[in-house]
């Protein structure tokens, strides 16, 4: 079983310097880490979504594992390594994804003299740069993860052989 603790872990570790994520004005520190927990879900559930949408996992990404309670904890199977990298990258895709709408607050007009210390375009042509290349990577991620074998780790491939086109057998 492969925790969503786990997995937040690791989606936590790739946004550490956002303190902004973790800190919130007037929460305790455990209302905090409730809110990012909250939200770490919330992309969890987006880039599980993803996965299942743009390829046919070999595992069934569906299955939960429960506590006692029956409250789901994690994913009924073991992530391989590929798992451990592909689900926190694409809820950092998803989590870049909501300060886009933040880029629209840089619309406003500024001063000549403030666009010398603060250029509002290129800051928003840089994010979307660095957006628009996270979402290369982790769609590379994802077509990797469709054409490998899940358990040997090697690429899939089709073979002909198996397949005899005179006797019909497809």
């Amino acid at each position: 079983m492969t925790s969503y603790e786990q997995v937040n872990d690791w989606f936590f570790a790739l946004i550490e310097k956002d303190m902004e994520f973790f800190h919130y004005f007037e929460l305790s520190d455990d209302e905090a880490i409730k809110l990012a927990q909250d939200r770490a879900s919330k992309y969890r559930e987006e880039a599980d979504r993803l996965i299942r949408t743009k390829c046919l996992p070999q595992i069934d990404w569906t299955q939960r594992a429960k506590d006692d309670d029956g409250n789901e904890v994690g994913f009924n199977f073991d992530f391989n390594g590929h798992e451990e990298l592909l689900l926190p990258m694409l809820m950092y895709r998803f989590y870049l994804f909501r300060d886009i709408a933040k880029l629209k607050t840089y619309n406003v007009n500024f001063s000549s003299s403030a666009i010398k210390v603060f250029d509002p375009s290129n800051a928003r042509t840089t994010f979307q740069n660095m957006y628009n290349q996270v979402v290369m990577e982790t769609d590379q991620l994802i077509d990797d993860y469709k054409n490998y074998d899940r358990t040997t780790g090697q690429y899939r491939t089709f073979d002909p052989a198996k397949y005899d086109t005179e006797r019909g057998d497809f």
